[in-house]
């Protein structure tokens, strides 16, 4: 036998706008909560364990003085739209150093650079305390080998020195 009823009625379809009403205000509401939690909870600052070297610590300090001049004169010493001449003031840096932080960034937001580079110097490696021939080495390769394989003991500089003046 066949139902003559419709699948969905009038009243039924009523219920399911209702109820997709009611699911949207809520997503709206949790979406809204979030959003003021996210605004009202204070944003991390800083790395725990970066370590700072005294160069940036020289420019911490000088933005340290600049701002707490500022705070005591309640005012600004150099007026907000110079925001260049600001910068210099507070890091103490010049202005092509600024220039070339400047070029850095642009290649960074650009994408063809990932982070800052630093200055490029290498560090000088000392020179080995003596230098020796290769037949020198085999030479002293040879008397620690002796030592092991033929002695039968440890080597040391005593008895390497007394086989050396031997050969």
């Amino acid at each position: 036998m066949q139902d003559s009823s419709p699948l969905c009625d009038e009243e039924s379809l009523g219920t399911y706008a209702n109820l997709d009403k009611n699911m949207h205000q809520t997503h709206n509401k949790v979406m809204m909560a979030e959003a003021k939690a996210s605004l009202s909870t204070p944003k991390k600052v800083g790395v725990k364990g970066k370590i700072i070297h005294s160069q940036g610590r020289e420019i911490i300090a000088n933005v340290l003085k600049f701002m707490k001049e500022e705070a005591g004169n309640n005012t600004p010493t150099i007026e907000l739209s110079h925001y260049k001449e600001r910068l210099l003031a507070a890091t103490g840096i010049s202005d092509s150093t600024y220039r070339s932080i400047v070029k850095e960034v642009g290649g960074i937001d650009a994408g063809g650079v990932t982070s800052f580079s630093s200055t490029g110097k290498k560090q000088s490696r000392p020179s080995p305390k003596s230098t020796l021939r290769t037949e020198e080495k085999q030479t002293i390769r040879t008397i620690v080998h002796n030592f092991y394989i033929h002695d039968r003991r440890r080597p040391t500089i005593r008895g390497g020195l007394a086989t050396l003046s031997n050969v």
